[in-house]
């Protein structure tokens, strides 16, 4: 970041996460003057949950940058050549990479943009004239755009949100708390990739392990993600910009039926899963590994007597209510988007209803500041750009969607002709607030 006097940023990002470091990456080639902050002091992907035997759910293509540049010196294979391990990994064969390695390579392309500053927490965000002024420890930046790749935020079930703590925490806090599961009573709330990850994680620990495990969730099985050819197609540009053109309603209907695209779980860690608890009862002798409390949504949450009491419920009403009782409680409940703190000065000015933001087809958002001055999200138009927004599948497509609006110019190709469905364009134009429900795991609608 080279900075002189009143000089104008081209763009400031908020948050390095993937999504952000996706656009530092692309726009490190084009020589702007950019600056990127985050409040950790270290680029962390999923800390909590970086189990050794977590794996992608997607190709290891739909990297930072190769959907965009396949020529760029960011992408995972460069990574792989310069670190020497390329023909290795060849062999290895994996039918998945871990998510370990993928943040050694997420933490390689950090260690090579200088446009990037950790430690440094964005206090506030206001306009200035026709600018932002972005607010940081000792200094404050001026840009003409500002790009927020903050991340999305714990959801906890509102019955146990006054009794968060040592013994009741969401999954994602997991291993950065240094939990000792062994010789406990343990619930775990939402039955998604996490919730069996966690699962799979604690059934197969080396040393002592919980003495119960209880597992609810509203599903009425553990069901696959959907990963086949064509539900594949809508994680790709053409769908996304063909379900920004939908009818409100039309997407709303759509984000539910295409619910197991995009949260499901792994075929292969339900095998994993399935063959453990296996294990744990034929071969080791031990019982059933686990109790399922399937179809079954928490409704209350008190603790008695030294011990947590969680009353389930089917949300159907077929089945009376019944309690579980627990040593600790673990969240697996999923995330939402909340609008960052530091937009506070500009929030009366921004477009934000029921559903977020109002987000345009280039990702920015609609508010009412300079034409110039344009504010753009990752991870926050779910509703307008469909299920694969959240997902590394478009990464690097929306990245260099954003890239060319902040350019005003054609930088990368984001067109993408060629798909197997003729999706029809519908007009595009901004989003309505429109009722629609929750799709997270384990959270009451």
């Amino acid at each position: 970041m080279n900075m002189n006097g009143n000089d104008v940023l081209d763009a400031v990002g908020v948050g390095i996460g993937p999504f952000n470091l996706s656009v530092a990456a692309l726009l490190e080639p084009l020589k702007v003057n950019t600056a990127f902050f985050e409040l950790q002091e270290e680029f962390h992907w999923h800390a909590g949950l970086l189990f050794p035997d977590s794996a992608l759910q997607v190709s290891f293509l739909k990297d930072l940058v190769t959907l965009a540049d396949p020529t760029s010196r960011f992408s995972f294979l460069a990574f792989l050549s310069a670190n020497r391990r390329l023909y290795r990994f060849i062999n290895a064969d994996f039918p998945r990479v871990s998510r370990r390695e993928f943040v050694q390579y997420f933490r390689w392309v950090c260690d090579n943009l200088p446009s990037l500053h950790f430690g440094c927490p964005v206090r506030q965000v206001r306009l200035e004239g026709d600018v932002l002024e972005v607010s940081v420890p000792g200094r404050s930046v001026r840009t003409r755009d500002l790009v927020l790749g903050t991340g999305l935020s714990p959801q906890v079930p509102l019955c146990a949100a006054p009794h968060l703590g040592p013994m009741v925490f969401h999954a994602s806090e997991f291993l950065s708390r240094g939990f000792d599961p062994a010789g406990k009573r343990i619930a775990l709330v939402g039955g998604g990739q996490t919730g069996s990850e966690l699962m799979l994680h604690l059934l197969s620990l080396h040393g002592p392990g919980p003495r119960e495990l209880h597992w609810v969730s509203r599903r009425n099985n553990l069901l696959p993600l959907d990963e086949t050819a064509f539900t594949n197609e809508l994680f790709t540009p053409a769908f996304c910009d063909h379900f920004f053109g939908l009818p409100a309603q039309a997407r709303f209907r759509l984000l539910d039926e295409y619910k197991l695209a995009g949260n499901g779980i792994s075929p292969s860690l339900l095998q994993q899963l399935y063959r453990r608890l296996y294990e744990i009862e034929f071969l080791e002798g031990r019982g059933k590994g686990c109790s399922f409390h399937l179809g079954r949504e928490l409704v209350e949450f008190a603790r008695e007597g030294g011990e947590w009491r969680l009353t389930v419920r089917d949300p159907e009403g077929r089945w009376a209510p019944y309690s579980i009782a627990a040593d600790a409680v673990i969240l697996c409940t999923g995330w939402d988007y909340r609008m960052p703190e530091f937009l506070a000065p500009l929030r009366s000015r921004i477009s934000w209803g029921e559903n977020g933001f109002k987000v345009r087809r280039d990702f920015s958002i609609e508010w009412d500041g300079p034409a110039g001055a344009r504010i753009f999200v990752q991870n926050a138009a779910r509703l307008s750009h469909g299920i694969a927004e959240p997902n590394l599948s478009i990464m690097a497509w929306r990245s260099a969607t954003i890239i060319n609006s902040l350019m005003r110019r054609e930088v990368y190709d984001v067109s993408d002709p060629h798909t197997v469905f003729d999706w029809k364009h519908a007009p595009s134009g901004l989003l309505t607030h429109e009722p629609t429900h929750q799709l997270v795991e384990g959270v009451a609608p």
